[in-house]
């Protein structure tokens, strides 16, 4: 589909088929090819090949025809794992687990920074009230790879329930997002 025509098609697919069926929600998947992040230097450099790397102001149109359509409007972004296919791994790429091209490492403060920068701007660019945060995995948490998270007492469920914390702390306590 030509990039023009992507907005106005999304709006005839809202229109004409999504709100006359009831669907009340939509949820935004944004990984790395799906949105133009700007939030920091390496991020904003990411050469983006597919067309429907949507920028600030189609977010915001898409967001307007669902609220038009009394559809709410959340976004998604993986935290954590799946980040062989996920812009920050792809921008910064010393923040990975050792020995896994899936797995952020939480225990590098930059590693939050950064993602929650990329989750401000696509609240923001959307206007979205709920953010979904892909934490689904934790098998490739290898402590034997990390001396750092042996050193420090964790366990794959520690670690787990750290990044749960720092996500929840970030987007419901000091964003105010579901």
């Amino acid at each position: 589909m030509d990039r023009a025509q992507y907005v106005p098609q999304f709006q005839k697919l809202v229109e004409e088929g999504l709100a006359p069926l009831g669907i009340n929600t939509i949820i935004f998947d944004m990984h790395w090819k799906s949105f133009r992040y700007s939030c920091t230097p390496e991020l904003a450099k990411l050469e983006l090949k597919e067309s429907r790397n949507f920028t600030r102001a189609e977010a915001r149109q898409m967001a307007a025809i669902c609220r038009e359509n009394k559809i709410r409007v959340v976004v998604w972004m993986n935290f954590l794992t799946h980040q062989n296919y996920g812009s920050l791994l792809a921008a910064y790429p010393e923040l990975q687990w050792p020995g896994s091209k899936r797995l952020w490492d939480p225990l590098i403060p930059k590693v939050n920074e950064v993602a929650f920068a990329m989750a401000d701007e696509l609240l923001d660019a959307f206007q979205a009230d709920g953010f979904h945060a892909g934490l689904d995995e934790t098998f490739d948490f290898d402590l034997a790879t990390h001396p750092k998270a042996k050193e420090q007492g964790y366990t794959a469920a520690t670690l787990f329930a750290k990044c749960i914390k720092d996500c929840h702390a970030h987007l419901a306590e000091k964003r105010g997002v579901e």
